[in-house]
């Protein structure tokens, strides 16, 4: 297994995903929020977590499938768990919603199939469904990454590109609740998008795919129209259902590819300033919590304010959910992620267990 190369600027793609999840919570401004940022934030997280997530596996295959599920499934526990069962148990103790019942449905990480199937909105824990989907689609990556020949990858790429489609069209057509594309199917082309992405860096037989993907004319042109499908998404029903998930990931597949190159760029060296990369690096924290504090300090004598989507109160909430983020990724999760390495099942090579398997070529 080699060591995974830093890529800086992605960590100031996760600020720029947070903020807007956070400008459409919480934002005053409906021009804004009608263009729904939170709902590209959270693609631009999918697209992210598929190159990553697929980037890691695709390290793992040179150990057994049992060493690589036990290093895999460890640090994703390690790095995800503990700040949402933080938020549940507060929340529960404070009896937000509907936690007290339902909390072990969040625990569990089926907050999607929860919104999914009764085609409705949950509460203080709505911003869970894209927490599960990215945690349903990592039990399912591993087994197609590393039981798969390699070279099967790039199928299992377009039949998850299949499924997202023909799911959406399934759901549109048969006037099921909208909601219902919050299950994994329909998210699936987003986070196999950044798989592709990462076929496209990683193997020579995709290079042309990777000139396409890292040609700033199509980053142009796939910006454009996701600009033009988030302007007319009030108006024209047909295109968000089905086709926003690739229209944006196409974009965001773009724009990680130019930011995956660390040479200089005028364009995106801004990712680079620190005080972003930083609030990238805690933006997991920041998605966690901030949706609970309207519900937390709103009852608080004197804060009512902080409910009552003013200017004042978006500022507020983003300061407050950026401190609370701060003190749990210090007190928290990074003392918790220097066990990352402590795995309960000691790694072996594939090489020792008679197992070959390809590894990515380093880019």
């Amino acid at each position: 297994m080699t060591s995974l190369s830093y890529l800086s600027r992605f960590d100031g793609l996760r600020a720029v995903a947070v903020f807007g999840v956070l400008i459409e919570h919480f934002c005053p401004l409906r021009v804004l929020t009608r263009l729904s940022p939170g709902g590209a934030g959270v693609t631009l997280f999918f697209v992210l977590s598929g190159f990553l997530i697929t980037r890691i596996l695709v390290n793992y295959r040179s150990q057994t499938i049992g060493s690589a599920a036990a290093q895999f499934y460890w640090r994703r526990f390690l790095r995800l768990s503990p700040p949402l069962f933080l938020a549940i148990t507060i929340a529960a103790l404070l009896n937000l919603s509907t936690m007290r019942s339902d909390w072990w449905v969040h625990a569990l990480y089926l907050t999607n199939f929860q919104i999914g199937l009764n085609g409705s909105w949950v509460g203080s824990a709505d911003h869970f469904w894209s927490l599960c989907t990215e945690e349903q689609f990592y039990l399912l990556w591993f087994l197609v990454v590393i039981l798969l020949p390699r070279s099967s990858l790039f199928y299992a790429i377009i039949v998850a590109f299949a499924v997202t489609l023909t799911f959406r069209a399934f759901v549109y057509f048969s006037q099921l609740p909208a909601l219902t594309t919050v299950l994994l199917p329909g998210n699936l082309a987003s986070l196999a998008a950044g798989a592709l992405l990462l076929e496209a860096q990683t193997s020579d037989r995709f290079s042309r795919l990777n000139g396409v993907l890292t040609d700033r004319k199509w980053l142009i042109v796939t910006a454009i129209l996701f600009g033009a499908l988030s302007i007319s998404m009030r108006f024209v029903d047909l295109p968000r259902a089905i086709f926003y998930p690739f229209v944006a990931s196409a974009f965001f597949a773009c724009l990680l590819a130019a930011a995956a190159n660390e040479r200089p760029d005028p364009y995106l060296d801004w990712l680079h300033w620190r005080p972003l990369r930083y609030l990238g690096k805690i933006s997991y924290g920041i998605f966690v919590y901030h949706m609970f504090l309207p519900s937390i300090i709103g009852p608080i004598p004197g804060l009512h304010w902080i409910a009552s989507g003013s200017w004042l109160a978006f500022v507020a909430l983003v300061v407050i959910s950026i401190t609370l983020a701060h003190f749990s990724w210090v007190f928290i999760e990074a003392p918790i992620l220097q066990y990352k390495d402590r795995v309960p099942v000691r790694p072996r090579s594939a090489a020792r267990a008679g197992i070959t398997s390809a590894v990515a070529r380093p880019r």
